[in-house]
């Protein structure tokens, strides 16, 4: 009774869970930059430039208390997830995979970090419907 029971709940799941439709979702190639400054991110207005042959994205967030405010960023070209803060703000680029980066970070308009990066791009698998190609992603972290 029980192995019955257990290979309809069984088939059930699966049958649920697969279809014959392609979708997108979970699949987003993108770059992520970690801004990691050694002692975390001290109060006031920061800007971060990413500079790349193909783009070039600025986005300006406020620290204020341990809190982040990115609302200036426009989402079309990333954005900053800010769930690391005090210890780093991770800017995320959307189907940009620049091979070359220049990364530069300014506070109250001094300049904190400056640095050309490469990313290495892997490719992941996600992909709930086992019917798309891979993505590819990368991380590169800038330190000050």
């Amino acid at each position: 009774m029980f192995g019955a029971r257990w290979l309809t709940l069984t088939a059930l799941l699966l049958g649920l869970g697969c279809s014959d439709e392609c979708h997108d979702i979970g699949c987003g190639s993108s770059l992520i930059v970690d801004l990691a400054p050694d002692g975390g991110f001290e109060d006031g207005t920061y800007e971060v430039a990413l500079e790349s042959p193909e783009s070039t994205m600025v986005c300006s967030f406020e620290v204020a208390g341990g809190a982040v405010d990115t609302s200036n960023c426009d989402p079309s070209d990333g954005n900053i997830d800010s769930a690391e803060l005090p210890a780093s703000i991770l800017v995320r680029y959307f189907q940009v995979q620049p091979s070359t980066l220049h990364v530069t970070v300014t506070r109250d308009g001094d300049e904190l970090a400056s640095e050309d990066l490469t990313p290495e791009y892997e490719e992941i698998i996600v992909d709930p419907n086992a019917c798309g190609g891979p993505c590819t992603s990368a991380q590169v972290i800038l330190g000050w």
